[in-house]
């Protein structure tokens, strides 16, 4: 209070030294306390202890406040969350696009700071490279590959793009109702995905029973029923091998002197195309055979002893009564019959004619005619849808 003079030290001095007030806190030549050694050359007086310059004294202890995590820009450590300090600042390295992986590294203008790393926004970085887990499929929606399966990364998911209803053949193409995702195209249930089209193989006579091979073409008739090439000749027919008659199966047959009903007949062919045909018993040639949709075959035509009403249908005129009789002829040609078809016609071998009035059976197969008695002939109905 007394120092040099009678005069106390004035503030912001704590001590007299050699008869002059100085600050022990700050005076590198009496850091600490009077008399200290000088602090020298590079250092400086920090809360009374000379610490190098560019430090500060924090407990005793000399830190540089601009970089040391437990003391940074002050004596007070870093809170949870940092893990550096940068220009007296605590940060994250992990978050932060001022300081991404070390002080001073700034993320530009369309990037971020992930796990240390810039990247582009909409990216993370996973093990030091910058990827999009919405899409990248080695690093789908974690840093995690897509599983075994898996072809594709949508929307953050591991996906398979080929039976995903959801991202069929890519990612957010969705498949219509009624519709599922089969190698990476939308078809219907009854539909295969044949090289990127979908084609019914029951049906189509391009991939018939298969997508492609030496049979998948119906080239012949182009037919396909049930996958497999249909035997499908226009117009009416004779002579034909039954071996010939491929997808067509026997529905019923029974022979010339049996009375026929056309009920108990189509009870049992109900599929969607009909074949009439006839032959000597057990032959393994159908003497004369026609086909068509199930719907013209059986169309009812009426009756009566002159010429009828007919259905044309496949290049063939049909006649149908469940109470008169049933049969066909070629397109073109006419007939007159009571209660079958007697008329020789362009070509006699081209007719058939069952009676279904309950009177007799059978009547025509091709040129031979009056069979109604006799069992030394087959009346047979094959059927296909």
């Amino acid at each position: 209070n007394h120092c040099g003079s009678c005069s106390a030290c004035g503030a912001g001095n704590n001590a007299c030294c050699s008869g002059t007030c100085t600050n022990t806190n700050t005076d590198s030549n009496n850091c600490g306390a009077c008399g200290a050694a000088p602090c020298g050359a590079g250092n400086f007086c920090s809360a009374g202890k000379c610490c190098p310059t560019g430090t500060v004294n924090c407990g005793g202890v000399c830190v540089n406040e601009q970089t040391d995590i437990n003391h940074c820009g002050s004596c007070s450590a870093c809170g949870a969350g940092n893990n550096q300090c940068c220009s007296g600042g605590c940060s994250n390295s992990n978050t932060d696009n001022a300081h991404c992986g070390n002080c001073g590294t700034s993320c530009g203008a369309g990037n971020f700071c992930s796990a240390g790393k810039c990247c582009a926004t909409g990216q993370t970085n996973c093990g030091g490279t910058c990827v999009n887990e919405q899409t990248d499929v080695n690093h789908c929606g974690s840093c995690s590959a897509c599983g075994a399966g898996n072809n594709a990364c949508c929307s953050g998911a591991c996906t398979n793009t080929n039976t995903d209803n959801n991202n069929c053949g890519g990612c957010n193409m969705g498949c219509a109702a009624g519709t599922t995702c089969k190698s990476g195209i939308c078809c219907t249930a009854a539909q295969t995905n044949c090289g990127g089209v979908c084609v019914n193989l029951q049906t189509d006579p391009n991939h018939c029973g298969a997508c492609s091979g030496a049979t998948a073409v119906c080239s012949t008739y182009g037919v396909c029923s049930d996958g497999v090439c249909l035997y499908a000749p226009s117009g009416v027919q004779a002579s034909v091998p039954v071996a010939s008659l491929t997808g067509w199966s026997q529905c019923y047959l029974d022979t010339y002197n049996t009375i026929m009903s056309t009920n108990t007949v189509l009870a049992a062919c109900t599929k969607a195309r009909l074949m009439l045909a006839c032959r000597p018993t057990g032959n393994a040639t159908l003497q004369t055979l026609a086909w068509a949709d199930r719907a013209s075959i059986t169309t009812d035509t009426g009756q009566g002893a002159a010429d009828l009403t007919t259905t044309t249908a496949n290049n063939v005129q049909w006649y149908f009564d469940p109470a008169w009789s049933w049969g066909y002829l070629p397109v073109g040609d006419t007939f007159n019959h009571f209660t079958c078809d007697t008329t020789v016609g362009t070509d006699p071998t081209l007719r058939l004619c069952w009676e279904t009035s309950g009177v007799g059976g059978g009547y025509r197969c091709g040129s031979n005619r009056a069979l109604n008695n006799l069992n030394t002939f087959e009346r047979i109905v094959y059927q296909a849808d």
